[in-house]
């Protein structure tokens, strides 16, 4: 509250004390003057990850996201202390902090962000960015669906892409899953079919489904898809749709250059793992094991996963190890027992499987899962 104003309020509140002679008039209005100028703010508060990891934010001891997300806003966030805490998705680390909302009239109604940022060596911290106007409500309004009119001519061909029925695009899948091979590759007329489909169509769904059948059911180069990945808003879906091009370049060796495509460094260290994960993948099957490592160089393995103490760096230590090793099932399975949550046990199983001498065994391992979901993949995962 300003002093002036303070000031004035007391000296009226004296006048009308003396005026009024009542110890309960007085009292009243005390609490009736002080409150008219309380502050009830009602902001909004954005925490925004700088290298893109995703996170769970709370606010006050609130849970504000049940996904996991790298843009994070939090409603109806009010003045005095505010106490942050957020969980991350890819190491498990907690950050936590506070803040504090001053209650002046140029803090309501406004949209604060702060950013988390990591720099080589150092932890996380909190960084504020801005304050500024509101964004976008809480509930935002629902508009009526808008009709897609994407340049879709019925019953024409758009190239060896898709055609049109019921003016709506068909995709032809010129992909083979069995031999990671096409029976037609994409030209740059096709591409160009694709490019004007996808960014005339209103319909942002739609625009991904696009982009996500062009992705899937075709082949092509890397300069190619560049363009076509490039359409897409959201950092993560980039990553996830540039990981299943991989099986689809027609140019491997050019893989590096989709980097291009991302703006977050953290984004593009984990398509980096990627390209070095297809690329030990390759080295393993060429291994033709036969033969597993003596007890010995597995208890190794084993301890040098163990001395590492969060189950996302463990998990590196594994493929690392296992990349030049093989290994019977009931050594992989010895391994599974080393980590706790089942999203590293299916990495584990998956990255082993290339390396592993008795693969007929291997369906017992489904017993280490602890959800049944899990349990699911792993056996389609065989079943391919």
């Amino acid at each position: 509250m300003p002093k002036v104003r303070a000031k004035l309020s007391l000296n009226l509140l004296y006048q009308i004390k003396i005026m009024s002679g009542s110890l309960f008039t007085y009292l009243f209005l005390v609490v009736s003057v002080f409150t008219s100028y309380s502050q009830v703010l009602n902001n909004n508060l954005v925490v925004i990850s700088e290298n893109g990891d995703r996170f769970i934010l709370y606010v006050n001891g609130e849970k504000v996201n049940n996904e996991p997300q790298a843009n994070v806003k939090a409603f109806k966030v009010d003045e005095g202390c505010c106490r942050l805490k957020v969980e991350f998705e890819k190491d498990n680390m907690v950050l936590s902090d506070s803040i504090h909302i001053k209650a002046f009239d140029k803090n309501n109604n406004k949209e604060i962000t702060y950013s988390i940022k990591q720099r080589q060596g150092e932890p996380r911290k909190f960084r504020f960015v801005s304050i500024g106007e509101l964004s976008a409500p809480e509930i935002p309004k629902v508009a009526e669906a808008p009709i897609d009119k994407g340049p879709v001519i019925d019953n024409t061909i758009y190239g060896n892409l898709y055609k049109a029925k019921d003016n709506k695009p068909v995709f032809f899948k010129n992909y083979n899953d069995s031999s990671k091979t096409c029976t037609v590759d994409l030209t740059d007329t096709d591409i160009k079919h694709g490019i004007n489909l996808i960014t005339k169509s209103n319909d942002i769904q739609n625009k991904y489904n696009y982009i996500e059948a062009t992705v899937q059911k075709n082949c092509y180069t890397v300069a190619q898809v560049i363009p076509i990945l490039n359409l897409l808003e959201v950092e993560l879906d980039k990553l996830t749709l540039a990981k299943r091009a991989y099986s689809h370049l027609k140019d491997k060796n050019n893989a590096i250059k989709l980097e291009e495509i991302y703006k977050f460094k953290g984004i593009k260290e984990d398509y980096h793992l990627f390209l070095k994960e297809m690329a030990n993948a390759e080295h393993q099957k060429n291994m033709y094991c036969a033969v597993a490592i003596n007890p010995e160089t597995f208890r190794e393995i084993a301890t040098a996963i163990k001395k590492t103490q969060y189950e996302n760096d463990r998990i590196k230590v594994a493929k690392e190890k296992l990349v030049n090793n093989c290994m019977n099932t009931q050594q992989v399975q010895q391994l599974m027992e080393i980590f706790t949550h089942d999203r590293e046990k299916m990495e584990l199983v998956k990255n082993a499987y290339a390396i592993t001498i008795d693969k007929e065994n291997y369906k017992i391992l489904v017993e280490n899962f602890q959800f049944s979901e899990n349990k699911k993949e792993f056996l389609q995962f065989l079943q391919k």
